[in-house]
């Protein structure tokens, strides 16, 4: 008799302790020191597993997250809710030995009852008197409400401004899922050219071009971390030359660009001193009496609250073709590279930086000789989020080479929805 009571008072005083440890509201286990909102980082440490782990565990989409670019953040409380869903139990909420019966004067500890355990540590009750588990627990259960089939916070369908901004770096469309994307550029370009005045002399001039180009893209997610898309540009083009003091109009058109094909796949999700890669390839088919063109790219991409770092490297290859027009003359071997970042304002704005460089050989030609190139540019975009399928995105970009030579004002509107 003495040794059941006392085995009934030192498990009251466990449950006890435990309630004092617990929200009053839940009933768990909360760690000191963790704010609501969880870093991928600060989660695995609440849920005492590798930050990898729970990252691929959050990629398939089966414990409740929400990424924010490349980044994951996740409610404490709905991850507890989920762990206590999916146990059963109060293990991972309760502190260190809540879980094992104390020794008793009598003997060696009984072995305490799964059920009481899961009463006493999942739903914050404890034992005040000597009932069986399985009764005090029925009778807690009864006064609950019923547990939502879904776990709480569940990550939402609506992208944030930010994961819009780096749709073309780090961020890949869900399976099923569907962008059109309608752009609009204008374009300021100047440059120096020698200009021939008779067969013995030439002069140095400024070639001007101005083209308006409209583009309709699309995106569709094949599979969980693979996406497909395509673009389509149309241009009208007008260029002056000057020289010796006088000015002339030498090309006035309508262009149709390169059909742009691309296919893209993450290789590496983000984790715990992991950046995102993703690798992508494209090829370019002519409109027009230009070259096909086939390349690659890899983009790598890394959270730093409340920004997203990346960079990214391509390059692509235009088959020798010659062309009477030397305006559709391409460069065989183009390299591009750029470095920037996704600053976070809230959920709805995003601004974005990016300095990137372009590197072409010399080519030569029938008619014409491309001269090898450098061309260094800086780029700044506001991506606002209109509504949950909607976006808008302004951007200008510099030419850093020689201040004036490039000018480009760009507005492009993605629209995401799910067929």
């Amino acid at each position: 008799m003495h040794s059941a009571l006392s085995t009934d008072v030192l498990r009251a005083g466990a449950a006890a302790a435990l309630l004092l440890l617990t929200d009053s509201g839940s009933g768990r286990a909360e760690p000191a020191g963790l704010p609501e909102v969880l870093t991928l980082e600060e989660a695995a440490r609440l849920l005492r597993v590798p930050p990898a782990d729970l990252a691929a565990t959050a990629e398939h989409g089966e414990v409740p997250a929400r990424r924010i670019g490349t980044a994951w953040r996740f409610r404490r409380a709905a991850l507890l809710d989920w762990l206590g869903g999916v146990t059963d139990s109060g293990e991972a909420d309760a502190p260190p030995d809540a879980n094992r019966s104390r020794p008793t004067a009598d003997g060696p500890p009984p072995a305490m009852p799964a059920e009481r355990l899961a009463a006493t540590a999942g739903r914050g009750g404890g034992p005040t008197e000597p009932a069986s588990a399985a009764e005090g627990a029925a009778s807690r259960s009864a006064e609950l409400p019923a547990a939502p089939e879904t776990p709480i916070g569940e990550s939402p369908d609506q992208a944030t401004a930010q994961e819009v901004a780096l749709r073309d770096i780090s961020v890949l469309l869900g399976t099923g899922e569907v962008t059109l994307e309608l752009g609009a550029f204008y374009t300021d370009r100047r440059e120096t050219v020698t200009v021939p005045t008779s067969p013995f002399s030439d002069v140095q001039g400024e070639l001007k071009n101005r083209e308006f180009t409209t583009s309709l893209g699309a995106r569709y997610g094949l599979l969980p971390g693979t996406q497909l898309s395509l673009s389509l540009p149309v241009s009208y083009q007008r260029a002056k030359l000057s020289a010796a003091g006088e000015q002339n109009t030498i090309r006035t058109r309508w262009e149709t660009g390169d059909l742009r094909l691309g296919a893209r796949q993450r290789v590496v999700s983000e984790g715990f001193n992991v950046p995102e890669v993703i690798l992508g390839v494209t090829g370019g088919v002519p409109t027009n009496d230009a070259a096909y063109s086939v390349g690659g790219t890899i983009s790598v991409a890394k959270s730093v609250d409340p920004a997203v770092l990346f960079a990214q490297a391509g390059y692509l290859h235009n088959f020798d073709h010659n062309s009477d027009d030397p305006s559709l003359l391409r460069a065989s071997n183009v390299v591009d590279v750029s470095l920037g970042y996704a600053f976070a304002l809230n959920d709805t704005l995003s601004l974005t930086t990016a300095v990137s460089g372009v590197f072409t050989d010399e080519a030569k030609f029938d008619n014409a000789k491309l001269e090898q190139d450098e061309q260094f540019n800086l780029q700044l975009a506001l991506t606002s989020l209109l509504d949950e399928h909607l976006s808008i995105e302004p951007s200008v970009t510099f030419g850093l080479n020689d201040p004036g030579s490039l000018f480009i004002f760009g507005l492009r509107v993605p629209y995401s929805f799910r067929p």
